[in-house]
């Protein structure tokens, strides 16, 4: 949902501003490319349309110059500043790394959204490819390009019958299942329940289909893709912990200095 700007002095604050956002705009503020950078972000999640692609680009470009320039160090403030869960901004700005330039959005194909593009981000370079054509050529949903990426994490959906897992990645990993299988089910429901029934009411010319159904179907449609967002977020912190904890314990042990700094015990 975009936000007004309110100008106070010479900074701009977001029409309802918290004292977290606050702090993060003034630190920001000490350093003027940071700022600049800000100012870039916020006009721009004022001004997009929703979910169009080079929104997101632009967001994305915007935080990638300055980390050219000045490191990672603002990227954190940015997001509380303008109210972005770090996860998405991370999304972001994967996806202005990907793809360089406004030309190569303007080429995509209009089929492929931003909840495409979060799925593919962090896929490597082969399969990313292969994947958005398979998106493109096919029609594929993001229901449907999730359950591939999980075929090929070797993540299967789970079944009553499935015998428990063991270990805390086999928990994890069965909670990234069941936290995924609920987003699909969200989304199924959304569609079938309320937007199918909705079409055809309006294709009918039901009368009773006016502008209050239309405003009371928009408040439904934002609160239910806030609860998408929370979920995707939810399944991105689920997929870096599961990708952690597959790498073999040796690599830990070896990345650890308190590891190696220690004697081994004689046995």
């Amino acid at each position: 949902m975009t936000q007004a700007v309110v100008p106070i002095g010479k900074r701009e604050y977001p029409a309802g501003v918290t004292a977290e956002q606050r702090a993060a705009i003034n630190s920001l503020a000490e350093q003027p490319k940071a700022y600049s950078c800000y100012l870039e972000v916020l006009g721009e999640m004022n001004a997009a349309v929703q979910d169009n692609l080079l929104h997101y680009w632009r967001i994305g470009h915007s935080v990638v110059k300055l980390r050219q320039d000045q490191g990672n160090v603002y990227t954190r403030l940015l997001a509380h500043a303008v109210d972005m869960d770090e996860s998405h901004l991370a999304k972001v700005i994967m996806f202005a790394e990907w793809m360089t330039s406004e030309d190569e959005v303007r080429k995509l194909d209009p089929r492929v959204t931003f909840e495409h593009i979060r799925c593919l981000v962090s896929r490597d370079a082969g399969q990313r490819q292969r994947l958005l054509d398979k998106v493109v050529k096919e029609g594929w949903s993001t229901v449907r390009l999730r359950a591939e990426i999980d075929r090929l994490r070797g993540i299967v959906p789970s079944s009553p019958n499935a015998p428990s897992p063991r270990g805390l990645l086999g928990n994890l990993t069965n909670a990234r299942t069941q936290t995924s299988e609920v987003a699909r089910l969200l989304e199924r429901r959304f569609d079938g329940s309320v937007l199918d029934v909705l079409e055809k009411k309006i294709d009918a010319g039901d009368p009773y289909v006016d502008e209050h159904v239309g405003s009371a179907l928009a408040e439904a449609q934002e609160d239910f893709r806030h609860l998408r967002d929370e979920l995707t977020r939810r399944i991105d912190r689920l997929d870096t912990v599961i990708d952690k904890l597959k790498v073999p314990p040796d690599v830990h042990a070896a990345a650890s200095p308190s590891a190696n700094g220690r004697q081994r015990r004689p046995g």
